[in-house]
């Protein structure tokens, strides 16, 4: 009995402390605790994968249904970047819709595509860098839908899948290859393209390389269409005065590098209220500029800066947007039927872009059609041509046509790209 007692007390005082510290440190610490619980996570995996193998060598019907759920060679979305979920969500729930089975692959843990419970769909993160790109490379599929551009092109990490029958290219912007590097799209067997303008001018790169012909099909803007139901649904915030929006683009092309800040700061020492709201990739290559900016402006009330994903709030207040190159433009143009002023900025060298091979990017010439062209360095003040252009009564009917003319599929794009996939699968039994 005192044996018992005394191994009681023992293992007690070894293995309950009444006090324990311990100092976990952020670096290393952190490392180690994410290791352990990947390497479980991995045998966790492991085990359960051979469970099933196992029960399938003497289940037949246990063998063919996992197989039927697990099957993902048939259609396979890529998603770089939590960014583009915007474009792929109505391509997603038309799949569902449909219960036509596949795979969401993305390279960003953020991803919301990943959050999705549901038989049809089968989400996995890849993983980030060089070992992403290597999973997407490797997998099998009969479609494989791509907002990535470059893929397999010399330097870029991501090579062509080789087990991918029909690589397709959506686009996640008003735009065409324009903007994209030469040999961007060379190694996609599909373009889904934004309107049937698009293809005359893939087909004339296309003729100049000597290279094979891809698919081209208009089917619209997936991301515009959700865009474009959320505006119908809500009703501009009335804030009592004028309020612009400016959204340049970023490194060389921002306006802001070009000109300085003179020109805004003209607009921000007027009546209006000012959204500023920097490119995504500002973030990361124009910090200082835009530090230095926060810093001049902090005294200015009327002044705000928006760094969300969504830009939908900041439009949906705004009277007029001023940009420079942006497709940002006609995102907001079409979506509001509201006027642009579009900042007239040198294009500089675009001996690397498929701009040069086509005589100059597809819209150079469309930005008095979304309003006006304006120049700081002209005498005419900026104040003065935002006015002009708000007040513009025939600028909605304008920008209408226009958004005609250059987007297919008004509200049914993704239908159109299920359509698409649906005909290729068909085609490929």
């Amino acid at each position: 009995m005192k044996l018992l007692i005394k191994t009681y007390l023992f293992l007690s005082l070894t293995t309950c402390p009444l006090v324990a510290c311990a100092y976990l440190d952020p670096g290393s610490g952190n490392a180690l605790v994410y290791l352990l619980f990947s390497l479980a996570g991995a045998l966790i995996y492991f085990i359960k994968s051979s469970f099933y193998k196992f029960l399938g060598l003497f289940n037949k019907n246990y063998s063919t249904e996992t197989k039927t759920k697990t099957d993902l060679s048939n259609v396979v979305i890529f998603s770089e970047d939590k960014s583009y979920w915007l474009t792929y969500k109505p391509i997603v729930k038309e799949f569902i819709k449909r219960q036509i089975n596949f795979a969401y692959l993305s390279m960003d843990v953020e991803d919301p595509g990943l959050t999705i419970d549901n038989p049809f769909m089968h989400s996995k993160y890849v993983g980030k860098g060089n070992s992403g790109f290597a999973k997407i490379a490797s997998c099998r599929a009969k479609v494989m839908l791509s907002t990535t551009p470059n893929i397999g092109t010399p330097g870029y990490p991501l090579t062509r899948p080789r087990n991918v029958k029909t690589l397709a290219y959506i686009y996640h912007a008003v735009a065409d290859t324009s903007y994209l590097k030469i040999g961007a799209l060379d190694n996609y067997d599909a373009s889904l393209n934004v309107g049937k303008w698009v293809e005359p001018r893939i087909r004339q790169i296309e003729q100049i390389r000597n290279i094979k012909n891809k698919e081209c099909v208009a089917v619209g803007l997936p991301y515009l269409d959700v865009l474009g139901q959320q505006v119908a649904q809500r009703q501009k915030t009335n804030l009592g005065q004028t309020t612009v929006l400016f959204a340049p683009s970023w490194g060389e092309k921002n306006c802001l590098n070009v000109y300085g800040i003179d020109f805004l700061l003209n607009l921000v020492e007027s009546d209006y209220q000012v959204i500023i709201r920097p490119h995504p990739q500002s973030i990361k290559f124009d910090t200082k500029l835009y530090d230095d900016l926060k810093k001049k402006l902090i005294n200015h009330h009327n002044v705000t800066f928006d760094y969300k994903i969504d830009a939908s709030e900041s439009m949906r207040r705004a009277d007029i947007l001023i940009s420079d190159a942006s497709s940002f433009r006609f995102d907001f143009a079409f979506l509001y039927k509201k006027p642009v002023l579009t900042i007239d900025v040198p294009l500089g060298n675009l001996a690397t872009y498929e701009a040069s091979l086509l005589g100059g990017p597809w819209d150079q010439d469309l930005g008095v059609r979304l309003g006006e062209v304006y120049s700081p360095a002209q005498n005419e003040s900026i104040c003065t041509v935002v006015n002009r252009l708000i007040n513009r009564k025939d600028m909605a009917t304008e920008i209408q046509k226009l958004f005609n003319e250059i987007v297919a599929s008004h509200g049914h794009s993704a239908e159109k790209i299920v359509d698409w996939v649906d005909n290729k699968l068909i085609e490929t039994k």
